[in-house]
């Protein structure tokens, strides 16, 4: 699916020059479920083909710079304590060589959770505050409420039709639903691989 949608991007993509980078795009493949692993095994990876040693933090942190980019809802659980040993040094490694560029989610928490989220102790002691490791993005609300959660809410709950004609109306109607959140080469792609249903 990701290399789908960078072939769209690709194919899609102005030739202004604040675009360039666009037309070069690599899809990697990571399976950790933690940002602070994914860091570890990307940074791994470069360093490994970069001819340096993790060992040397110094040399890892001047030469690679990683950004997240992920919604509000995904930022509050990279800071669940639930998920660590020791949240805050694990956490302060994290950013060592991170940084997150942080969107909006439409309908989570309000934009006043949100400010104190960001104005907290923990996210202005470790992450050094709004704007130093973590950018803020304000998506507007048709953008805001776009995210893979609603893709997969609205296939999983794909009505079962026996009747072939509701069910090809049922599957256009997600279709098109599908079509205001996604591409349409993910979409196809959704849909013929069968992703997400229950």
């Amino acid at each position: 699916m990701m290399e789908t949608l960078a072939s769209y991007v690709q194919s899609t993509v102005s030739s202004d020059t604040r675009y360039k980078a666009l037309k070069n795009v690599a899809v990697g493949v990571i399976t950790h479920p933690r940002f602070i692993d994914k860091a570890h095994g990307i940074l791994s990876s470069l360093l490994s083909s970069s001819n340096f040693s993790l060992g040397s933090s110094d040399n890892a942190s001047q030469q690679f710079s990683l950004y997240f980019i992920m919604g509000y809802d995904t930022v509050i659980r990279l800071f669940n304590p639930q998920y660590y040993t020791n949240m805050r040094e694990e956490i302060i490694s994290f950013f060592e060589t991170s940084n997150i560029i942080c969107a909006n989610r439409e309908g989570y928490d309000g934009e006043e959770s949100e400010e104190r989220f960001y104005q907290s102790k923990i996210i202005r002691e470790i992450a050094g505050g709004e704007g130093e490791k973590i950018v803020r993005i304000k998506l507007d609300n048709e953008i805001a409420k776009i995210s893979s959660t609603r893709v997969r809410e609205i296939v999983g709950n794909e009505l079962r039709i026996e009747n072939e004609e509701s069910a090809n109306e049922q599957q256009n109607k997600v279709q098109n639903t599908l079509l205001e959140l996604c591409p349409e080469p993910i979409v196809e792609f959704v849909i013929q691989k069968g992703l997400y249903r229950n």
